[in-house]
């Protein structure tokens, strides 16, 4: 289950998979965060965002804050260009 989101020293975002789920959803949305971050950190950023997940990790809190903010700032954008 995922604990955290981290940054390696490469600069890669990663969610670690250890202890227990720092996510407090339903088993579904925690399994699609999960295989979104498998496949790529933006996809997984963007799944982070776009789902309404709690956590207890502040981490994950403030990774999920920072996607809402920038899915938000890019519809404001797209918006702009109508």
């Amino acid at each position: 289950m995922p604990d955290a989101l981290h940054i390696s020293p490469l600069g890669h975002l990663l969610l670690s998979q250890e202890g227990e789920t720092a996510l407090h959803s339903d088993d579904a949305a925690t399994k699609k965060i999960l295989h979104a971050f498998e496949r790529s950190s933006a996809e997984g950023l963007f799944t982070l965002g776009s789902i309404g997940v709690q956590s207890h990790d502040p981490s994950l809190d403030y990774w999920k804050d920072f996607a809402t903010q920038f899915l938000a700032d890019l519809s404001r954008l797209a918006n702009a260009f109508e």
